[in-house]
């Protein structure tokens, strides 16, 4: 089905517009993991689990990460979700590797 989806309404870019991918390589290169720097410590009266030991945020709200995000949330731009997976995956599997 998404093969004749595709063909009848091409896919363009969940952050820039650009016809032909889902996210296109310029916004998926510009889509910037936070500084690792920036992991927040949990205060310690605000205890959300057993596992909340760190907040973090999975990539910088800005440029196209900020756009696809809004598309997401606002226009309800589902296929945003896999691109925006693939760009937080690394970031919180640290964040695994940190609270484990």
């Amino acid at each position: 089905m998404a093969p004749l989806l595709d063909l009848l309404l091409p896919p363009a870019c969940v952050a820039c517009g650009v016809t032909g991918e889902v996210m296109c390589r310029r916004c998926r290169a510009a889509m910037a993991a936070p500084d690792p720097g920036a992991f927040i410590a949990v205060d310690g009266g605000v205890v959300i689990g057993d596992a909340a030991l760190l907040a973090i945020g999975a990539m910088e709200h800005r440029g196209p990460a900020r756009a696809a995000l809004g598309r997401l949330k606002y226009a309800g731009a589902a296929r945003a979700c896999g691109p925006l997976a693939a760009a937080a995956a690394p970031t919180l599997a640290r964040l695994l590797e940190l609270a484990g």
